[in-house]
C-alpha cells in the first residue's frame, strides 16, 4: 500500500439517487485516486503553561487538587498514551472556555461517557464517580452542537444509535477514516449517519478500507443504516449499523 497523504481536516464538527448506494467487497472498489488520512486529527498531549488551560485546551490532572498536569489542545484522543497519563490515572481536570471534554470509561470511545463542560473545574473526579477511570476522550468545540445536530457541508456525523442519538462525532469529509482511532467514535458502534459531502464515501466492516462494504448516500437528516439501507429493497446483503471499521473518502 503506497504512503497516505495526511492532511488536516476542516470540523471537529435523500438528495442522491437511491441508485447511487450499493453495497460489496472491498475489492469490488479498486483503489482511491487519492488516499488522505485523519492521522492529524489525534491529538497530542503537551505540557501545561499556565494556572489554567487556554481557552481550546483541556488540562488533566494524575492527582486530585491539580497536581501533575497534561494539556490536550482539541482532537482525539482514543488512548492514554497520547493523553500524556497512565491508563485509568486522571483525577482532576479544567476545561478551557471554549471546549468540552468528552471522556470515556475504555479505550477507543467505548463504555460509558461523560461530558465535561467549558470553564469547568474538577478538583476530584471521585465527586462524580469517574477518579482514575478515563481510557480516552475527545476535546470538541464547545460552539458546535453537543448532539451533533449542526452538520455543515462538507462534513458528515456519526452516531452510536439510531435516529441520530447516542454519542457522536462531526467529522471532515475530505479526508478518510482507516480505523475507530480516526473515526472518534466506538469500533463497530455506528447505526446511523448524516453525510454532506461532495464525494462518494464507503463504510467498511474492517479496519483500512477492507472486508465488505456499503456506500453510503448524500443526506442533512440522520439515515439508519439498516432500516435506511437495506429494508428498503436495496442490494445490501451485509448489514453495516453496529459493523463500520474504516471510512473511505473518493477525492
Amino acid at each position: 500500500m503506497r504512503e497516505p497523504i495526511v492532511k488536516v481536516g476542516r470540523s471537529l464538527g435523500l438528495l442522491v439517487a437511491l441508485t447511487g448506494i450499493g453495497c460489496g467487497e472491498a475489492g469490488d472498489l479498486g483503489e482511491a485516486d487519492e488516499e488522505v488520512v485523519s492521522a492529524a486529527l489525534i491529538g497530542q498531549a503537551k505540557g501545561c503553561l499556565y494556572l489554567d488551560p487556554p481557552s481550546d485546551q483541556v488540562y488533566i490532572y494524575h492527582d486530585p487538587n491539580y497536581v501533575t498536569c497534561s494539556a490536550l489542545p482539541v482532537g482525539l484522543y482514543p488512548q492514554w498514551s497520547v493523553m500524556g497519563m497512565q491508563n485509568d490515572s486522571i483525577s482532576a481536570i479544567k476545561v478551557g472556555s471554549n471546549v468540552r471534554f468528552r471522556t470515556f470509561r475504555d479505550y477507543t470511545y467505548s463504555g460509558s461517557f461523560y461530558v465535561w463542560y467549558q470553564g469547568g473545574k474538577y478538583p476530584a473526579l471521585s465527586t462524580y464517580g469517574w477518579n482514575d477511570s478515563i481510557s480516552s476522550a475527545r476535546v470538541e468545540w464547545a460552539y458546535r452542537n453537543e448532539q451533533c445536530a449542526d452538520v455543515q457541508d462538507g462534513e458528515m456525523a456519526l452516531f452510536r444509535d439510531r435516529n441520530g442519538t447516542g454519542d457522536c462525532v462531526v467529522l471532515p469529509t475530505d479526508i478518510s477514516y482507516p480505523t475507530a482511532a480516526e473515526m472518534g467514535i466506538k469500533n463497530d458502534s455506528i447505526s446511523s449517519v448524516i453525510y454532506r459531502g461532495r464525494n462518494q464515501a464507503y463504510l467498511f466492516y474492517d479496519p483500512w478500507y477492507t472486508g465488505s462494504w456499503s456506500g453510503l448516500p448524500y443526506t442533512t437528516q440522520p439515515y439508519n443504516l439498516k432500516q435506511d439501507y437495506c429494508d428498503l429493497g436495496i442490494f445490501c446483503y451485509n448489514n453495516i449499523e453496529d459493523s463500520t471499521s474504516s471510512i473511505r473518502i473518493d477525492n
